[in-house]
């Protein structure tokens, strides 16, 4: 349901893609269109370990999104840095992120500011319990009350605000008093209340996604939020076929 007052959900696309089975299909779509940039080009190579694979596909896959939504630049553009040292594409006023676990990535891209997305699947993590806590007690609060399924839902959540504000996780566990001091030093409540004030003077939102199984995620968009952006959409071959999609090759 639209919000009183707003005359249209923000334009904000979430896709999901299976880089494994898209493989051939981004290839062909980098091949004729150029998509990657002079330096990316560099990433491809067989003699390259997997995880370079995940990432040159990752990227092709995200400016796929990018064209397909307009994005000037998307192909071959080189990427940018703001202030913040969050990416951006020159000549562009499109927001977007993009995070990939193993063979799997997730993008979001959004007309109306900034927007962060994490993507995790099932792993173990080397972390205290009591800092984990901390983080869940964190994340319950930034997704106003929500208790997140699992702590690396907990862990997406904190990922995707930090990455939309531009701080980085890091700078956002310390802002919540969630380092090795902080542990012996803060309640739940402490770190509830922390949360709720830096959610407060944001102007973001937070919302877990549903992803395939045995992945976790969740996205920042800015507000109001509205459901029909929350949607993931699955990136399917057909998608890559830019010039149907009215991109031309370059």
């Amino acid at each position: 349901m639209i919000a009183a007052g707003a005359t249209r959900p923000p334009e904000v696309r979430i896709w999901f893609a299976d880089l494994q089975a898209l493989s051939p299909a981004l290839e062909a779509a980098e091949a004729e269109h150029g998509l990657l940039s002079r330096s990316e080009r560099d990433w491809s190579s067989q003699s390259l370990p997997e995880n370079r694979r995940w990432r040159r596909l990752a990227r092709i896959g995200l400016r796929v999104v990018l064209a397909r939504s307009g994005a000037a630049r998307a192909q071959g553009g080189e990427f940018d840095a703001d202030a913040n040292g969050k990416p951006v594409l020159p000549g562009t006023a499109l927001a977007f992120n993009a995070s990939h676990a193993g063979s799997s990535a997730l993008y979001v891209i959004s007309a109306h500011g900034p927007v962060g997305i994490d993507l995790e699947s099932d792993r173990s993590v080397a972390l205290g319990e009591r800092r984990r806590a901390m983080m869940e007690v964190a994340a319950t609060a930034l997704l106003s009350g929500q208790r997140p399924a699992t702590f690396l839902q907990a862990w997406t959540c904190l990922e995707s605000f930090a990455k939309a504000r531009g701080s980085g996780i890091g700078a956002l566990l310390t802002e919540l008093g969630i380092t090795a001091g902080g542990t012996m030093a803060l309640t739940d409540a402490d770190v509830s209340v922390r949360a709720g004030a830096i959610l407060s003077g944001s102007n973001l939102e937070i919302r877990p996604l549903k992803v395939p199984p045995t992945f976790y995620a969740c996205v920042a968009v800015p507000r109001p939020i509205f459901d029909e952006g929350l949607i993931v959409r699955s990136l399917e071959a057909a998608h890559l076929d830019l010039t149907a999609a009215g991109v031309s090759a370059i």
